[in-house]
C-alpha cells in the first residue's frame, strides 16, 4: 500500500515538473515581417513652432492726436486699407499758407522771366541800333573823305591863282562841317558800344566768336546775366515752395495710417483722442495667408537639408505642404541644432502661430532604399539613435543592432544591421530575448 502511495505521488510530481516545462520552453507567438527595398528619400521629421511671416508694428511719422480708428484687434485687413486718422487740422492751414506761398513765386518769377526777355530784346535792339550807328559812320566817313580830297583839288588850284580865297574858304567849312558831323557819329558808336565791344567779351571771360550770330547771342548772354540770375533765383524759390507744399500734402496723406501688409490686427494700442508720434506704437499687424514653420534639427542631418527641399507640416488633421525657405548659417552653442524655416502656405488660416505642428522635411533623391514597419524598431522616445529590432531566422529571433537613416509614418529606413528580405519581428517585442524561441503566427 505504501509502495503504491510513493508510485502515484512520484508519477503526479513528474507529469507536473514535465508540464511546467513544457510551458516553459512554449515558443512566444509573433507577427513578422520582410525587410524589403522601395523608392524613397530621406525624411528628417521633427516638431516646429508656427511663427508669423511678416510682422509689422504700425507708427505715425507726425505727432497729432487719434481723430478716428478703422479696425480693431482680430480684425482681417488688406494691404493699403486705412486703419486710423489723425488730426489734419494744423496741416490743412499749412497746406493753404504753402499753397500760397506757391502762387506768390509763381508771379515772382513770372515777373523776373518778362524782365529778362525785355533785357534781351533790349539787348537786341542795341545790337541793331551800332549796326545802324555803324552805317552812318561809314557814310560819314566817306562824306569827309569825299570834302577833303576837294579842298585838296581846289587847294592846289588856288596856289596857282585858279580860285578866289572866298570860294576856298567855303569848299574848306564843308569839309570841316563833314568832320564835325563823323566825329559826332563816332561818338555816338562809342557810346552804343559801352557793353557790346570785344574788351567787353574778354572781360568776362570768354573768347571772341568768329561767327556773327554766336557773337550777338554771347554780347546778349553778357547783358542779361544779372536778369538771368534773378529770373534763377525767382524759379529756384518757386521750386522750394512746391516742394514745401508738396511735403505737407505727403504729410496729410501720411495723417491716414494705412495697413503696410495684408494680414491680422494682434494687437490695437491707442484709442480715440490720445495723442501720438513717432514713438507711438499704433498697431500690429501679422501676415495671415503665409506663415514659417521653424524648426531646429539635429546637426547631424542638417547638411542633408537645403534651401528649396519639400516638406510637410500636420497640425491635428489638416496637412499643409511647404519649403525650406530660410537655413541659419550657424549652431546653437549648446543644443548643436540648427534652424530653418519652412514657408507654408495659410489661406485657410489653420495654421495658428503660437502652435507646435509635426512637420516632415525630405532631403536627397529618390532612390532604392531599405525598410521595415516602424513596429518592429526598439528605441528611445524620439531617439533612433540607438536602435534595435528581433531578426528572426530558423524560429528564433535574436536581437540586431541596426542604423537608422531616416523614419517616416509608418516606415523606418534602415542604413546598417540588415538586408533585403530578412524577417523581423513586429509584434510581442516586449516579451522576447536573444535567441529566444518564437512561433510566426
Amino acid at each position: 500500500m505504501r509502495h503504491l502511495l510513493f508510485v502515484i505521488i512520484f508519477s503526479l510530481l513528474f507529469f507536473s515538473c514535465r508540464k511546467t516545462e513544457e510551458s516553459f520552453e512554449k515558443a512566444i507567438e509573433i507577427s513578422t515581417a520582410a525587410a524589403c527595398k522601395e523608392m524613397a528619400a530621406p525624411v528628417i521629421s521633427a516638431f516646429g513652432s508656427i511663427v508669423y511671416k511678416a510682422k509689422a508694428d504700425v507708427y505715425p511719422t507726425s505727432t497729432s492726436n487719434v481723430k478716428a480708428l478703422f479696425a480693431d484687434k482680430g480684425m482681417d485687413v488688406h494691404k493699403g486699407e486705412i486703419l486710423a486718422l489723425l488730426d489734419d487740422v494744423k496741416l490743412q492751414v499749412q497746406l493753404r499758407q504753402a499753397e500760397s506761398d506757391v502762387q506768390s513765386k509763381k508771379a515772382l518769377v513770372a515777373l523776373a522771366k518778362a524782365q529778362y526777355e525785355e533785357g534781351c530784346q533790349n539787348a537786341r535792339k542795341t545790337i541793331l541800333s551800332i549796326d545802324r550807328i555803324q552805317c552812318a559812320v561809314d557814310q560819314k566817313q566817306k562824306e569827309f573823305d569825299n570834302y577833303k580830297r576837294i579842298y585838296n583839288n581846289k587847294l592846289k588850284l588856288h596856289i596857282i591863282g585858279g580860285l578866289s580865297d572866298e570860294e576856298l574858304k567855303s569848299i574848306k567849312m564843308n569839309m570841316d562841317s563833314a568832320g564835325s558831323a563823323l566825329e559826332q557819329a563816332l561818338l555816338e558808336l562809342r557810346t552804343a558800344r559801352v557793353g557790346f565791344s570785344d574788351s567787353d567779351i574778354t572781360a568776362a571771360g570768354h573768347e571772341v566768336p568768329v561767327g556773327k550770330s554766336e557773337y550777338e547771342e554771347l554780347l546778349i548772354q553778357i547783358n542779361t546775366a544779372t536778369l538771368k540770375a534773378q529770373l534763377d533765383a525767382a524759379q529756384a524759390e518757386l521750386e522750394a515752395a512746391q516742394s514745401q507744399f508738396e511735403n505737407i500734402k505727403i504729410y496729410l496723406e501720411e495723417t491716414k495710417i494705412k495697413a503696410p501688409i495684408d494680414g491680422i490686427v494682434a494687437e490695437r494700442y491707442v484709442d480715440i483722442g490720445e495723442k501720438a508720434d513717432s514713438e507711438t506704437r499704433l498697431f500690429t499687424l501679422f501676415s495671415t495667408d503665409s506663415v514659417y514653420v521653424s524648426v531646429t534639427v539635429n546637426a547631424q542631418r542638417f547638411n542633408d537639408i537645403a534651401e528649396g527641399c519639400a516638406a510637410t507640416v500636420r497640425l491635428g488633421t489638416a496637412v499643409h505642404n511647404g519649403v525650406v525657405e530660410q537655413v541659419s548659417p550657424y549652431a546653437d552653442a549648446k543644443t548643436g541644432g540648427r534652424t530653418l524655416k519652412i514657408a507654408v502656405d495659410n489661406t485657410d488660416k489653420t495654421l495658428i502661430p503660437g502652435l507646435f505642428a509635426e512637420v516632415s522635411i525630405t532631403a536627397g533623391e529618390m532612390q532604392l532604399r531599405l525598410s521595415v514597419p516602424k513596429e518592429a524598431v526598439l528605441h528611445k522616445q524620439d531617439d533612433y539613435s540607438d536602435a534595435a529590432l528581433f531578426l528572426v531566422r530558423d524560429g528564433h529571433a535574436f536581437l540586431q543592432n541596426v542604423t537608422v537613416d531616416f523614419v517616416t509614418d509608418s516606415k523606418v529606413f534602415i542604413k546598417e544591421g540588415l538586408k533585403d528580405g530578412d524577417s523581423v519581428a513586429i509584434s510581442r517585442l516586449g516579451h522576447l530575448s536573444d535567441g529566444c524561441e518564437v512561433e510566426v503566427k
